[in-house]
């Protein structure tokens, strides 16, 4: 149990502090801890040189801190590895504000605490876009500088941008044609994204 954090409220382990917040959900690691570092790098690297592996998606970051992160990818090398940072936008009497610079500075300094060894999922243009969508409040997709309001404005190389993820629900998408040539999908109905050659017929757009 000294593998779990002190202060997990459910399954009270008997590590140290939590470097970050608690997820409810399953047993919060204790990363501070030598000896789960050597065993979390030596299954990293198991699954990079083994199973076939080469990049990493990093859950809930908010979980520990972002330093373990450096000695994790150091270890096991991969191609390309992406942090979750979910966090609440900032909102005001029920109204996201127009800065939302709070919010990305929080992506941003995990990222430093990683060293810039992994990039993180740009939330932050994730929110500001379904708000703009769906409100028509485009004005939101430019910061007071004249950047893109998210993390992708201040950190290009490192904001890895999205529009839906595995939190999405299967009910929320409408996947309107799938062929040889074309994909065509509506998210949340507010969203339609379409891949591939062919062009879009006029019933459609």
């Amino acid at each position: 149990m000294i593998a779990i954090v002190a202060d997990d409220p459910h399954f009270q382990g008997r590590g140290n502090k939590s470097s970050g917040d608690n997820f409810h959900a399953a047993p919060n690691i204790d990363h501070s801890q030598e000896f789960v570092r050597k065993d979390l790098k030596e299954w990293l690297l198991w699954l990079r040189k083994e199973v076939g592996y080469d990049g990493w998606r990093l859950d809930f970051v908010r979980g520990f801190w972002g330093g373990y992160v450096k000695d994790y990818l150091e270890a096991s090398e991969p191609y390309f590895a992406v942090g979750e940072y979910w966090d609440s936008l900032n909102y005001k009497y029920g109204e996201m504000e127009y800065n939302q610079d709070a919010h990305r500075q929080r992506i941003i300094d995990w990222m430093n605490a990683a060293n810039g060894s992994a990039g993180a999922f740009d939330v932050t243009t994730k929110g500001i876009l379904h708000t703009a969508l769906g409100k028509c409040e485009y004005w939101r997709l430019s910061d007071e500088k004249g950047k893109p309001p998210g993390v992708v404005g201040w950190w290009p190389s490192r904001a890895v941008t999205f529009i839906e993820n595995h939190d999405t629900g299967s009910t929320q998408v409408k996947i309107m044609k799938a062929e040889k040539d074309i994909y065509v999908a509506e998210i949340d109905e507010k969203i339609t994204v379409k891949i591939g050659p062919e062009v879009l017929s006029h019933q459609m757009a």
